[in-house]
């Protein structure tokens, strides 16, 4: 049995690595000096596959959500397929097959690792959310370049330039599994403890509040909008507005009540609220620039620069399929062109077969995620909230075929409305 928990918990850790911790791996490449490495991210990625390795037989497999198995497996062949034989991106081949090679063998790994994983997979992320959103405000106040109000990220210092550049996206996203994962845990009990020690209450509690002050400092808007529609879900279909849902235990005391009496100090010595006024202003600035230049598409005075480069994407699709609507029937070929829009994106790479497919997987993954909310299972409605962070990345940025869209995808295909324990399936 003792064995057995150990598997679950270093499964737990390796199916981490690739999903949740890149901002972890980013902050020792800064610390190490490996920044513009790949190598470096590499092998992170190779220690996570191995340590998902167990003892079940390479012949096995445990089950996995059908329906959505069906439509991400079949997006995933139909872009293996066009990226040997309809590639337009022939320079990075070699880079792209490794991507493709790492995410097949973390979805091999997947199936051979138990459902009762997922209990110890939701600890496993609390803690590294918490470390990670430690490392970011360790990294931007021991920078001198960083300025407050400026988007909060572990930068990396390029050679030869004396500017700073980073990546808050993924900080933002730890951000938002952090406040997940915490105020979850706070309100339910997870599997694995009998009673919560003080302790573990009290950081869970600090967590919530890092992970929210991430969210704020890394101003990320898409990761805004999905906090907010979270919040609606995990109030509607979760929490039960009760006599039990305002009760506190000695941990929420101790924690809020310090952080009352030390508020005028901590406003005095820190400018609390005019730091987080400053930031509503310019972030409401953001909002208001980002959504004149879409609606307007870019025929504003003030234009925002992220939302620009949709529209300009926006104004490419479109006049391509005024003039070549024929190409969009099995599209351009794997990696045309970068959109920053993935739903845009698969149909301009894949055609209508591979649009076909990305609309099921989500609209799929819309229903079981609604549907997991109302499971009871901590894991499950931490799968079915977080997903609201993909889908609204879907129409915001990246691109279907980058590393961290397979891996959510393939951990929601493996896990989502699959619970208990069940005997693996032999392959």
């Amino acid at each position: 049995m003792q064995t057995d928990s150990i598997t679950h918990a270093r499964n737990s850790v390796g199916i981490a690595i690739l999903w949740i911790m890149p901002s972890f791996v980013y902050f020792l490449k800064e610390l190490l000096g490996f920044s513009g490495t790949p190598l470096f991210s590499g092998l992170f990625n190779m220690l996570g596959l191995l340590l998902m390795l167990n003892r079940n037989s390479l012949r096995i497999a445990y089950k996995t959500n059908p329906v959505l198995g069906f439509f991400g497996l079949s997006f995933f062949v139909l872009t293996v397929l066009y990226f040997f034989i309809f590639n337009s991106n022939p320079p990075s081949f070699y880079i792209e097959m490794i991507n493709l090679a790492v995410v097949a063998a973390y979805f091999i790994l997947l199936l051979r690792v138990g459902n009762e994983t997922q209990d110890y997979l939701i600890w496993i992320i609390f803690l590294a959310t918490f470390l990670i959103n430690i490392l970011l405000i360790y990294s931007i106040t021991t920078n001198p370049d960083f300025a407050m109000g400026a988007r909060a990220t572990v930068q990396f210092k390029r050679q030869g330039n004396s500017d700073y550049s980073g990546n808050p996206y993924v900080y933002s996203r730890n951000g938002l599994f952090g406040f997940v994962v915490s105020l979850l845990m706070i309100q339910m009990k997870p599997v694995l403890v009998q009673i919560y020690s003080f302790f573990t209450r009290l950081f869970l509690h600090i967590n919530l509040w890092l992970s929210l002050i991430v969210i704020i400092i890394t101003q990320t808007r898409a990761t805004f909008l999905a906090l907010a529609i979270i919040m609606v879900l995990a109030f509607v279909f979760v929490f039960k507005i009760n006599r039990e849902f305002f009760r506190r235990s000695k941990a929420a005391y101790f924690f809020y009540g310090s952080i009352l009496l030390m508020l005028n100090y901590i406003d005095n010595r820190f400018h609390v609220i005019d730091i987080i006024s400053g930031y509503y202003t310019n972030y409401a600035s953001l909002i208001e620039r980002a959504v004149l230049t879409g609606t307007k598409l870019g025929k504003v005075s003030e234009q925002d620069a992220s939302a620009m480069g949709r529209v300009r994407s926006i104004e490419y699709f479109f006049l391509e399929w005024k003039e070549n609507s024929y190409n969009f029937i099995f599209g351009y070929g794997y990696r045309f062109r970068y959109m920053d829009i993935p739903i845009l994106e698969s149909f301009l790479n894949f055609g209508l077969l591979g649009l076909s497919l990305f609309i099921g997987l989500n609209c799929a993954l819309i229903y079981y995620s609604i549907k997991s909310l109302r499971s009871g299972h901590i894991f499950q409605i931490f799968l079915g909230l977080v997903y609201f962070h993909t889908f609204v990345s879907i129409f915001t940025s990246g691109r279907p075929t980058d590393l961290p869209y397979w891996i959510s995808y393939f951990i929601f295909i493996r896990f989502l409305s699959v619970i208990g324990q069940e005997d693996p399936q032999k392959l």
